[in-house]
């Protein structure tokens, strides 16, 4: 029998009672605090009549909250959903519908918008008013109850929960970047094989503090390394609110050994007056992932002393499925590395057959850490497996001798000009040199001539001038081949994102290109 979340971390409090456990807005929360307020909730869960494999979900900004909720699902037996909170309503209301949550707990800031969306759905509101940042009093909106008063009534203990490794411990939805959001279940082993990689790759354990800046909501916010490094006894450091000034004081402050964040996050960092003068001597890894990561964000973590690791997940893989180690970056420095201990990879053509080395292929994964499955009301439906367990993951890839893997794009943003394929992350790695290119974002335009041809839009950095057209395909000619040039550049104040992740949303820049002069799309000057 799998022992459960909760039962590991009560255990730790038996053994250090008063080591750090969570520390978040100056308020720290030893193994003993964490182990009661586990207690506490579960037996809330219970109170309100959460059974065994029933769906509890929780939407607040990143707070001790969501890891206590992990403990007591896992106590109940219960699967946890993590909504994020910055959800628009259709989205949010889309979600609540399809998971089927019993009961979803919120904070203060989630509850009004949720609350106006969720009219007509079945959940039980709960409003956290113990874990309120407010010195006001606390309402819960009309029907939903206050935390505080379930954990008065709440006096017995739940029952022990006997559960298999292959029972749903969460479900995370996608970020919807591709389509409708997914709800992806992942199992008690594909969390703990997920770990297992970590583990095997860089010995995460006890005596590491992991500081949590991407959202809970997101799979790589609470999977990469947050809730592994709690239930390993060590130290979990939360910012609600990113701040790249705070965020390198707390490096400095809590002895921070991990991170994972996407590249934008690492370059907003770089760029703070604190990146220079601050001891980052204890961060023995910043692992990187969700986009592409320039050499330039690379090297000037490197110059700090800090190994900045690519790596390649997805919510499906149950975050980081490869990992680059730091001493190939020089050697390897478009790769997001090799397979994990529980993954294996392979690439085909469009018609089902391998492919080989350094030639783009379809990237199909399988191993322990793979989900179970997709969550649809009530059900869970296969992956869309291939045989012998494949999974498709819709990334283009290539793979080289040495079994490094090198993302070229999604297959969805293919761009096709005169027959040939065109994957837009290959070139945005190979602009992202480039003087005068702080951010950029390729995507296909119709061509007369060409059926479609590639159009980039730049993010100049602060106090530098973007280039022009000419110079950008000067750069690229030396590094990707020439019909792969852009023939179009636009310069822009900022890349449009997806609410959750931070994903460049791809659609949104196809719009914005569909409303330019057709003049623009070819001006050199952008």
């Amino acid at each position: 029998m799998v022992k459960s979340f909760a039962e590991r971390v009560s255990q730790l409090a038996r053994l250090e009672p008063e080591r750090a456990s969570v520390i978040c807005e100056g308020r720290t929360y030893t193994r003993a605090a964490i182990a009661e307020h586990t207690a506490h909730l579960a037996r809330c869960l219970a109170e309100l009549g959460i059974a065994p494999g029933a769906r509890v979900g929780v939407v607040a900004r990143n707070s001790e909250l969501h890891l206590v909720c992990a403990l007591a699902t896992s106590q109940v037996g219960a699967v946890l959903v993590p909504l994020h909170f910055r959800s628009a309503p259709l989205e949010a209301r889309r979600n609540l519908e399809d998971s089927g949550c019993a009961v979803v707990i919120f904070d203060e800031e989630s509850a009004p918008a949720y609350a106006q969306a969720a009219g007509g759905t079945t959940f039980r509101g709960v409003l956290d008013d113990i874990g309120s940042r407010s010195d006001a009093p606390v309402t819960a909106p009309a029907g939903w109850l206050l935390l505080s008063e379930v954990c008065r009534r709440a006096t017995r203990d739940p029952q022990p929960v006997a559960f298999d490794e292959s029972a749903v411990a969460m479900i995370h939805y996608t970020s919807g970047s591709t389509g409708r959001a997914k709800g992806v279940c992942l199992t008690y082993r594909n969390i703990e094989a997920s770990w297992e990689n970590w583990e095997h790759e860089m010995s995460v354990g006890a005596d590491d503090t992991v500081l949590t800046i991407t959202p809970f909501a997101h799979v790589g916010g609470l999977q990469t390394f947050t809730l592994q490094v709690l239930v390993a006894g060590g130290t979990v450091v939360i910012q609600r609110h990113f701040d790249e000034d705070e965020a390198l004081r707390q490096v400095e402050r809590h002895g921070v050994t991990l991170m994972f964040c996407v590249p934008r996050i690492y370059a907003e960092m770089v760029h703070s007056p604190e990146f220079a003068v601050r001891d980052l001597s204890s961060l023995r890894c910043a692992v990187v992932g969700g986009a592409a990561v320039s050499q330039d964000l690379i090297e000037a973590y490197a110059r700090r002393g800090v190994p900045l690791c690519p790596s390649w997940g997805m919510t499906e893989t149950c975050g980081g499925a490869t990992l680059l180690p730091h001493g190939q970056i020089s050697t390897l420095p478009h790769s997001v590395g090799h397979p994990m201990l529980h993954v294996e990879i392979r690439l085909e053509d469009a018609e089902g057959n391998p492919v080989g080395a350094n030639t783009p292929g379809n990237l199909q994964v399988r191993g322990e850490s793979i989900a179970q499955g997709y969550w649809v009301l009530g059900e869970v439906l296969p992956l869309g497996v291939a045989p012998q367990g494949w999974f498709d993951t819709g990334d283009v890839a290539e793979i080289d001798e040495g079994g490094n893997l090198s993302i070229t794009g999604r297959s969805s943003d293919r761009i096709i000009s005169g027959g040939e394929n065109i994957y837009p992350a290959e070139i945005e790695c190979a602009l992202s040199g480039c003087s005068g290119v702080g951010e950029c974002a390729v995507i296909g335009v119709p061509d007369e001539q060409w059926g479609e041809t590639p159009l980039v839009f730049v993010v100049a950095p602060p106090d530098q001038e973007p280039p022009s057209l000419e110079v950008a395909r000067e750069y690229l000619a030396l590094r990707i081949s020439r019909y792969k040039l852009p023939r179009a550049l636009v310069v822009i104040d900022a890349l449009p994102r997806t609410g959750q992740t931070g994903k460049v949303d791809r659609r949104a820049l196809v719009a914005l290109a569909a409303r330019l002069p057709t003049r623009l799309r070819a001006n050199p000057q952008g």
